[in-house]
């Protein structure tokens, strides 16, 4: 329901307060500008639907109300229906733009949501082997406390003591290509 009323919401609230500032300071030049950011917020809430309705409504109410002739659909000179092209064009791009972010932050979250959940071992280091992520999973297959530090670690650490010099070696030769993945045995 929240979703539902916010998607309805996101594309009238900011053009129409929008209208309200334009029509109480009345611009002469500056028809759009403070319908740049009413649009981008639709679309930030709302997403790229949201973004394009609000451009559609931020259009007709400036092309009507602030554009000379007033109150008018015909007659508008040439140089404001480029600033309308211009707006339309920006807007819309920047709607999909938005959608398509939106897009990859929910994919973001759930590629996280699926590493902290594995079973298996996901660790991330710095090319000078020292861990900067390790998840659930491996923490438990190397005896880390879920709140442990890792920090100070090498890699090697996750290695029983007669591994270590082996695995510093190996991955060590692998990384410095870019990437290790493989199988392996860990401290406990």
């Amino acid at each position: 329901f929240r979703d539902r009323v916010r998607k309805i919401l996101a594309p009238v609230v900011p053009p129409l307060i929008v209208a309200l500032i334009q029509r109480h300071f009345r611009p002469t030049m500056a028809r759009w500008v403070l319908f740049y950011p009413a649009v981008y917020i639709s679309a930030w809430f709302g997403g790229a639907v949201s973004g394009i309705a609000a451009t559609i409504g931020s259009g007709l109410i400036v092309w009507w109300a602030f554009m000379p002739p007033m109150q008018s659909w015909t007659g508008k000179d040439p140089a404001n229906v480029f600033a309308a092209v211009i707006f339309t064009v920006m807007s819309v791009g920047i709607s999909a733009l938005q959608q398509r972010l939106r897009t990859l932050a929910d994919e973001r979250r759930l590629l996280a949501a699926l590493v902290e959940n594995s079973s298996d071992f996901i660790a991330l280091a710095d090319p000078a082997q020292k861990p900067v992520y390790l998840n659930p999973a491996g923490r438990a297959m190397v005896g880390l406390a879920h709140d442990a530090p890792i920090q100070t670690l090498d890699i090697a650490d996750f290695y029983p003591p007669a591994l270590r010099e082996v695995a510093r070696r190996e991955i060590a030769s692998a990384t410095m290509r870019g990437l290790w993945q493989g199988e392996t045995a860990f401290r406990h």
